[in-house]
C-alpha cells in the first residue's frame, strides 16, 4: 500500500468526493472505469509537495490482461510531469460470470437498469479501496 494514498482515502470529506463520482455516472463496465474514476480522485486531491510528486497521472495508463474467462488485470500507470520515472501498479482479479466476478455481480443487481443503486455505489466504493490497496510504487 502507498502511504499517501491511504492517507487520502482515510479523509472522508475527500472520500465523499470519490463517492459523488461513482453516483453521477451509470454502470462502470469494466474494472478500468473503477480504476479512471479513482486516478482522477487521486491526482485532484494529492498534494505534489506532500508525497513528493508521486501523483499517477489518469491519462497514462496501460492495462495488461494476459487471462481469458478469468485472471488478473494489472494497469500500470505512470506518475505525472515531464517523463516521468516513478510508475504504479494497481491489480485486480476477475472472473467470467456474476458469480465468480465481483463487477459483474455488482452491475447484475438491479438487472438492466443503468441507474445505481446505493449498494452498487458502496460497492464500487469498496472495489475502488481494492484496487487502492493492491497499488504499488514501481
Amino acid at each position: 500500500m502507498i502511504d499517501h494514498f491511504i492517507a487520502l482515502w482515510n479523509n472522508e470529506e475527500k472520500k465523499q468526493m470519490l463517492r459523488d463520482s461513482f453516483a453521477r455516472m451509470q454502470k462502470c463496465h469494466d474494472y478500468s472505469d473503477i480504476l479512471q474514476n479513482l486516478l482522477e480522485w487521486l491526482s485532484s486531491n494529492l498534494n505534489p509537495s506532500d508525497c513528493y510528486g508521486r501523483i499517477p497521472d489518469p491519462k497514462r495508463v496501460t492495462s495488461i490482461n494476459h487471462g481469458d474467462y478469468q485472471g488478473t488485470l494489472v494497469f500500470i500507470v505512470a506518475s505525472t510531469g515531464y517523463q516521468p520515472n516513478i510508475h504504479f501498479s494497481f491489480k485486480v482479479g476477475y472472473g467470467s460470470c456474476s458469480g465468480c466476478d465481483t463487477l459483474l455481480s455488482i452491475n447484475g443487481e438491479n438487472g438492466y437498469n443503468d441507474a445505481l443503486t446505493e449498494s452498487q455505489i458502496n460497492d464500487y466504493m469498496s472495489l475502488a479501496l481494492h484496487l487502492l490497496q493492491s497499488a504499488k510504487e514501481i
